[in-house]
C-alpha cells in the first residue's frame, strides 16, 4: 500500500528521479531519491511511542519526528510505502524507498544496506506473565517461545530452544501469542509492554536478559535502532546523521524523547553510524 503524507514546508533544495540531489549545508551534503521532491519511506510495523502510521498514511512518533524534519530541511515531503520486516531491507536495496526505518545492525545487513546514526536503544527482554516463574535462561527450557522473523534474537533464541521457538512476520502476532497462550514468553524489546496490543494488559512484566543468555553477545541484548538506506546513496545517510547529531547538540533531540514519552534507559545522547559494510 502506498499513502502520501501531507506535503511539509519546504526549506532547503533537493531533486530525485536518477539524478543527485543537492542539498543544503545543513545537510551534510548530497544525495538522491526515488522520485523527485519525495522521500519514501518504508516502514514494517507501528511500535508506539518510538513509530506511529496513521490511517491516512502520515509517520508519527520519534522517528516520525525525525524522518519528518529531515524532510522539511531538505525540501521534500514524504511518502509511505507499507512493507513487512522480512522485506524492509529489500525495499531499500532495489530501489523501491528511499529509507527505511527502526533497523537493528548486523554485520551481514550491513554488506547489504548503509546505516544511519543511531536513534534509541532498546534492552531486549523476555516478556512473559506475571505467573510465569522466570529465572533466567533456563526456565524457558521446554516452553513456547514467540519472537520475530528477522529480529536479531530469533536465531540466537532458535538455536537454543529448537522447535519450541516460532518465529512470526509481525510485532502484534507474537505478542498475541502470549495473551493466547500459545507461547509462554515473548522475546522482544520491553518497548513493547507499551504497544497493543500488549499495554491494555495488567499481568505482563518483561524480564530483562544479560549477555550470555540463549547465547547471545553484548550487542544484541541492548540494540540500537538505526534507519537504513541504499548502498548507493550514501549521501542520503550523511545528510541524516548530520541532521540528528544537529539535533543532540542543539538540545532538541532530548526534547523529542520528551515529548514521545521515551524511557530514559531507551535515550542515546551521541548519535553514530555503526561499523558499515558496504
Amino acid at each position: 500500500m502506498v499513502a502520501a503524507a501531507a506535503a511539509i514546508a519546504l526549506t532547503a533544495c533537493s531533486s530525485g528521479g536518477g539524478g543527485a540531489a543537492s542539498t543544503g549545508a545543513a545537510s551534510g551534503g548530497s544525495f538522491s531519491t526515488v522520485n523527485k521532491g519525495v522521500l519514501t519511506v518504508s516502514p514494517y510495523s507501528a511500535s508506539p511511542p518510538v513509530i506511529t502510521i496513521s490511517p491516512d498514511g502520515k509517520l508519527g512518533g520519534l522517528i516520525g519526528d525525525l524522518i519528518n524534519g529531515f524532510a522539511d530541511q531538505n525540501h521534500l515531503t514524504v511518502q509511505i510505502t507499507q512493507t513487512t520486516f522480512a522485506s524492509s531491507l529489500l525495499y531499500v536495496q532495489q530501489g523501491r524507498s528511499d529509507m527505511t526505518p527502526f533497523i537493528y545492525h548486523t554485520d551481514d545487513r550491513a554488506k547489504t544496506v548503509y546505516y544511519t546514526a543511531s536513534q534509541f536503544q532498546l534492552p531486549v527482554a523476555a516478556i512473559t506473565k506475571n505467573s510465569f516463574a522466570f529465572n533466567g535462561p533456563d526456565s524457558l527450557k521446554g516452553k513456547k517461545i514467540a519472537a520475530v522473523l528477522g529480529e536479531v534474537w530469533g536465531p540466537y533464541f532458535q538455536k537454543e530452544y529448537g522447535d519450541n521457538v516460532k518465529l512470526y512476520q509481525k510485532d502484534a502476532d507474537a505478542a498475541q501469542s502470549l495473551l493466547n497462550g500459545q507461547s509462554d514468553a515473548y522475546i522482544n524489546s520491553s518497548l513493547q509492554l507499551l504497544n497493543p496490543p500488549l499495554s491494555s494488559q495488567k499481568d505482563l512484566i518483561a524480564n530483562p536478559l544479560k549477555a550470555g543468555d540463549a547465547g547471545m553477545p553484548a550487542e544484541i541484548i541492548t540494540n540500537v535502532a538505526y534507519n537504513v538506506v541504499s548502498c548507493k546513496n550514501k549521501g542520503l545517510a550523511t545528510a541524516f546523521d548530520t541532521y540528528i547529531q544537529g539535533l543532540a547538540t542543539s538540545g532538541q533531540l532530548k526534547q523529542l524523547y520528551e515529548k514521545n514519552g521515551l524511557p530514559a534507559n531507551f535515550r542515546i545522547t551521541n548519535p553514530t553510524a555503526p561499523s558499515q559494510g558496504c
